[in-house]
């Protein structure tokens, strides 16, 4: 959204496509691991931003090494054809190797031991090695309110494990990673390299668990996800801070409170993330206002043809009847752009909530499943041309 309110061209390639990606943007179906596709998808693009990636080690080892190696061989090959100008990559804090020590700069050498931090920093000598501008963003363990990747289900636990729990870490907010990307993506001037992101501050798991209402206790195990964000070494921000002249908004600390929403009235179970029946979970991906049905049928400005207010809702136009109201009394004032946006934020998630629980029409448990849970993260490219004289291309 950040790339489309300052007037680029977005568009994202994945297998699949999430109910929240806005129409505005365009979207192609397709798996980062055809050439052919992501060389079309990539046509025209001046600026890349690339965060397809399979967790490692996985159920399938190969198809990890097929989005995560041959994925971003495929994207870098498509850059030369196309001639796109840069790439952003996500990487991570594991391309330094485990904790322990002083906080690792850019500058210090990759001795990554755990498979995920490998597969990042070969990606890594990929880019740079392309003969493009080229930047790769290191973050720390993302958090907030709106992660729902792996991350969730490793702190959707019951129960954290006591081992380790008080070794220090770094944390980002989703927010400020986007920003970071963003900036990554738009400004011209940044030279070539990585670039180490954290909020300010540390935490701890023990922190974490408190924030989320987890009881810390002694086990006999501890997951290997666990072991891998607790394996983190700290990394050092005076690049960051410097150089691109970006601080993080959120806080180490404000991280783990905004991100105990994305765990409230949810647990996991084995590999699943379920919600509590006696609990109502955050709505985490809205769908978005203009998404069309399961049928294809893409909705209608509710307003006159022509005449269009900010607060026309898309519609099916199936529906006969469309109500309204009256903004000046039914809701509080003042009315800005903030809480217009939250007031209709709130609505559409109170909608789904309720979607989700009464199922209308639907035949079968599997079929009154969330839409949008279907999108898979692990095969996931975006693009972005500017509406301006100046090409410009962005993978997400």
């Amino acid at each position: 959204m950040r790339l489309l309110t300052q007037g680029h061209d977005v568009v994202g390639l994945a297998r699949n496509r999430p109910e929240s990606w806005p129409s505005a943007a365009d979207f192609v179906d397709a798996d980062i691991r055809d050439a052919a596709a992501v060389k079309r998808a990539l046509a025209g693009a001046e600026v890349v931003a690339h965060c397809a990636w399979a967790n490692t080690p996985g159920p399938d080892e190969r198809i990890g090494h097929e989005v995560n190696i041959d994925g971003a061989r495929n994207v870098l090959d498509a850059m030369v054809e196309t001639g796109s100008r840069r790439i952003v990559f996500a990487s991570t804090a594991h391309v330094y190797g485990g904790g322990g020590g002083a906080p690792k700069a850019e500058h210090d050498a990759l001795t990554p031991v755990t498979v995920d931090g490998q597969l990042n920093a070969q990606v890594e000598r990929m880019v740079a090695e392309a003969g493009t501008e080229w930047v790769a963003i290191r973050s720390a363990l993302i958090l907030g309110r709106s992660v729902d990747n792996w991350v969730r289900r490793m702190l959707a636990l019951p129960v954290f494990p006591a081992r380790s729990s008080d070794h220090r870490m770094q944390v980002v907010h989703l927010d400020d990673a986007l920003r970071l990307f963003n900036q990554a993506i738009v400004d011209g001037e940044i030279d070539s390299g990585p670039v180490n992101l954290a909020a300010a501050g540390q935490v701890t798991f023990r922190q974490i668990a408190a924030a989320l209402g987890r009881p810390v206790v002694r086990l006999g195990f501890e997951p290997g996800e666990l072991q891998r964000a607790q394996g983190a070494p700290l990394m050092d921000l005076s690049r960051l801070q410097h150089e691109w002249g970006f601080r993080p908004a959120w806080e180490s600390t404000e991280c783990i409170d905004d991100f105990a929403l994305a765990v409230r009235g949810r647990v996991t179970v084995g590999k699943r993330v379920i919600s509590l029946p006696w609990r109502l979970a955050t709505i985490q991906d809205l769908p978005s206002v203009d998404a069309p049905s399961d049928d294809g049928v893409k909705p209608n400005l509710a307003g006159a043809a022509g005449d269009n207010g900010e607060f026309d809702t898309p519609i099916d136009p199936r529906f006969p009847t469309f109500l309204a109201t009256n903004l000046s009394e039914a809701l509080p004032g003042p009315f800005s752009p903030a809480s217009a946006s939250a007031t209709v934020r709130g609505l559409r998630a109170s909608a789904v909530c309720v979607a989700e629980r009464l199922r209308p029409g639907a035949r079968s448990s599997a079929k009154s499943r969330c839409a949008w849970s279907r999108c898979s993260p692990t095969a996931c490219t975006a693009r972005s041309r500017p509406r301006t004289s100046w090409p410009r291309r962005c993978l997400s």
